[in-house]
């Protein structure tokens, strides 16, 4: 090391490939932000037969540079010691192409250790991850030494001071060209117009230029602003790079539609930058989850890019939490999945494989009902039990634990890769859940410590359903039926327990129940319970509160059958403040329009400070107050934006059978050269006499207000259910007509802009 390198303190930012090894961006201690570069070999790994390996080795020492090849011995999770080919390369540039080529060459060979993320690696290196406090030696742009200075488990870890920039357009631009940008600081705005392309692009170069921001957080950056600005640069043969590493391009992706956990889910075209990060918050599905300080999180723990911890699902981030344990271990990575199902019987299929325990609700109004949570379940389940992929073995194998409603078994002589994965991360989760607790909920610290919590609980979440992903490389389908068998004997030994004790469960769903006892009223009431149930199932539990009233509604088909996961309900915060909570109403679902959703959470509120007693008290003012709202949609009061509907598409716009008004929607949009792609939102109005597509204003059509009232009316007798009040009776009392066909419009001269011809010509009735 030369006498005269320098030493700093900062903190890591990013980590990606060059051509001579990695390009690592820091944030020093004095306010620098340098890039510095470091040589960084890159090994992977062939397993096959042996005459296969030596055509191998044969290929490989024929390409140039020729990687260093040497035999070793590696262990696999489920193989054990395997007899590898170790491939090492000077850098990580070339590992993809090269990759790609022996794959082709060799597809009979298994490999490993080929895909794992840069900044994973980088991190198992140096033991140092993103935003993580580190002291950093440089000499001429090299960084010749690196020493972590705090874990990234810390709780109260010191982050970076980042510079950030929010570039959000006046409009959606799929539905209508932007007019203006509007740009921000922590100390500045700035409106830009878009009218002369030229001047707006070097504007926004100047401004990029002139803040030096650390995090640009866009809104349609990825899909419209930054390749609009990109074409324009081109266009114009004007300079323009929004990389703080100007020796690099920006990185685009193309978009893409899938299918998880039920849902087709889009995400758009992305655009990576160098340097600095670049976030565009309606293509990021972890930053809507919980923000940036949440991403953070997720980076430092994943050791993931702060870009991609953002645009992906939580499933990357356990996914390179999960190759860190394993490259700990030694273990090798493979590249794809070789587990298959063992073969079960038709009964042995039905015993394992059913899911999560769910009961059903005793419906009505109920008084001092205490809810009662496991704290993340299943995660505490596989921490445990030592669940985990490679542990779950055949019965009457080894004399271990067994596994309710299966034939199987848990190792238990040796941690398992995803109990040692996510146990750190219930650790923290609980740490961090105790200082929320403990705050008032004035506190300005609580949304950052929520934030954090929020990232967490996502992280164990994912990692049980990736236990079954037919596409996780480690994964299982019997490990994930053992987390599932063992919920549902935990749920079903509380039940027993707080019934053994006296209580009346009156709501079991997967993780949680809600019990309820003459007598009991507080939270000291329900403590012997808790620690009952703890002692017996060996998983801690939460009180979640005590619910001074709380109503479970039944179904909407047929009163006298209870449905799951559908009520509401009051109980008293840190501060004694009367909250309610939610659960399967209208104002809990993104396709209800906000004047309905809005109008619900009222009525709610109105309730939510009654005694129990004195709940029917107060339905003369929710009457009023309902009829007020209706009144005000009938005299065309309420503004066309609070009538949007969202829909998310589940198909391609033109495979749907029967069409729904989002399809329709979706149709009209590519009929004008608009195409959506499933798992993209289409947002509309009820018009007559198809739907209309919000944003479009050459749509000659007048707003279906009877499906505008059915819908309030439907959510409002949701409130109203527990007073006794039906739907039915809600449309006597508003002398709700079943039927009243709107006039058509027919009075302009040509499409009058949206605002104007929703209520055209039409009549309250």
């Amino acid at each position: 090391m030369p006498l005269n390198t320098n030493a700093h303190e900062g903190w890591l930012l990013e980590v990606y490939a060059d051509a001579e090894g990695v390009v690592g961006w820091f944030l020093l201690d004095n306010g620098a932000r340098v890039r510095l570069r470091q040589a960084f070999p890159i090994t992977f790994y062939a397993a096959g037969p042996e005459h296969r390996l030596a055509q191998l080795c044969e290929f490989l020492q024929a390409t140039r540079p020729a990687p260093t090849l040497d035999r070793a011995y590696k262990p696999d999770l489920f193989a054990g010691n395997l007899p590898v080919l170790a491939v090492c390369l000077p850098g990580p540039a070339s590992l993809p192409r090269l990759v790609q080529r022996v794959a082709r060459r060799f597809p009979d060979l298994t490999y490993f250790d080929v895909d794992i993320p840069l900044s994973v690696r980088f991190a198992h290196a140096t033991g140092v991850f993103p935003f993580t406090k580190c002291r950093v030696g440089t000499y001429e742009g090299q960084l010749y030494y690196l020493e972590p200075l705090e874990s990234r488990w810390e709780i109260q870890a010191e982050l970076p001071p980042l510079r950030w920039m929010t570039l959000v357009p006046d409009t959606d631009p799929f539905y209508q060209p932007p007019r203006t940008l509007t740009i921000r600081t922590a100390h500045t705005s700035h409106m830009l117009s878009l009218h002369n392309g030229p001047v707006f692009l070097a504007q926004v170069d100047g401004l990029i230029r002139k803040y030096d921001p650390d995090v640009l957080i866009s809104a349609f950056g990825d899909t419209w602003l930054l390749p609009y600005l990109l074409t324009l640069a081109e266009k114009h043969s004007q300079p323009f790079n929004p990389n703080r590493d100007e020796t690099r391009l920006p990185r685009r992706q193309a978009a893409f539609s899938y299918h998880t956990y039920g849902r087709t889910e889009h995400r758009g075209e992305q655009v990576h930058l160098f340097g600095r990060f670049h976030i565009d918050h309606k293509n990021a599905a972890m930053y809507r989850q919980s923000d940036l300080l949440g991403v953070i999180e997720v980076s430092r723990l994943s050791a993931l890019p702060l870009q991609e911890a953002a645009r992906k699902s939580p499933g990357a981030g356990i996914t390179a939490m999960q190759m860190l344990v394993a490259l700990e271990n030694g273990l090798l990575i493979p590249a794809q999945k070789s587990q298959v199902e063992a073969f079960k019987t038709p009964l042995e299929l039905i015993r394992a494989d059913r899911g999560g325990l769910v009961g059903q609700p005793v419906p009505g109004l109920h008084t001092h009902v205490a809810g009662l949570d496991f704290f993340s379940m299943y995660a505490q389940i596989m921490a445990c039990f030592n669940l985990s992929p490679e542990t779950v073995v055949r019965a009457g194998l080894h004399p271990q634990a067994r596994v309710p409603d299966s034939g199987m078994e848990v190792l238990q002589n040796k941690a398992g890769l995803v109990p040692q994965t996510v146990a750190p991360i219930l650790a923290k989760r609980k740490a961090l859940k105790a200082q929320v607790a403990a705050l008032d909920p004035r506190d300005c610290r609580l949304p950052a410590l929520e934030a954090l919590a929020t990232a967490l609980k996502w992280l164990l979440l994912v990692g049980f359903g990736y236990m079954g992903y037919k596409r996780f490389r480690w994964g299982r389908v019997e490990a994930h039926e053992a987390v599932t068998a063992m919920g549902r004997r935990a749920l079903l030994q509380a039940k027993a327990v707080a019934e053994e004790k006296g209580f009346e469960v009156i709501y079991f769903n997967v993780d949680g129940l809600f019990v309820k006892k003459a007598g009991a009223r507080h939270l000291r009431d329900f403590q012997t319970l808790l620690e009952a149930i703890e002692a017996k199932t060996g998983l801690t539990l939460a009180l979640e509160a005590v619910f001074a009233w709380i109503t479970f509604l039944p179904s909407r088909q047929n009163e006298a059958l209870p449905v799951a996961n559908r009520y509401f309900g009051v109980y008293p915060d840190a501060a004694g403040r009367p909250t309610l909570k939610v659960r399967g109403l209208e104002s809990r679902r993104h396709d209800t329009p906000p004047f309905v959703a809005e109008t619900q959470t009222a009525l709610l509120d109105l309730l939510k400070t009654a005694d129990p007693a004195d709940l029917n008290a107060r339905l003369p003012v929710l009457v009023e107050y309902l009829r007020a709202q209706l009144t005000a949609l009938r005299t065309r009061q309420i503004p066309p934006e609070k009538l949007v509907c969202t829909t998310v598409l589940s198909r391609e716009p033109t495979a749907y059978r029967v069409p729904s008004p989002g399809a329709k929607a979706s149709q009209r949009l590519a009929a004008q050269g608009k195409r959506l792609r499933p798992g993209q939102k289409v947002r509309y109005l009820h018009t007559h006499p198809q739907p209309a597509v919000w944003g479009l204003s050459d749509q000659p059509t007048q707003l279906d207000l009877p499906r505008y009232e059915t819908l309030l009316l439907r959510a409002a007798s949701n409130v109203l259910h527990p007073l006794g009040v039906s739907e039915a009776t809600l449309r006597v009392w508003m002398h709700y007509p079943p039927q009243w066909p709107p006039k058509v419009f027919d009075g302009s001269p040509g499409p009058l802009p949206l605002e104007n011809w929703l209520y055209a010509q039409q009549e309250p009735p």
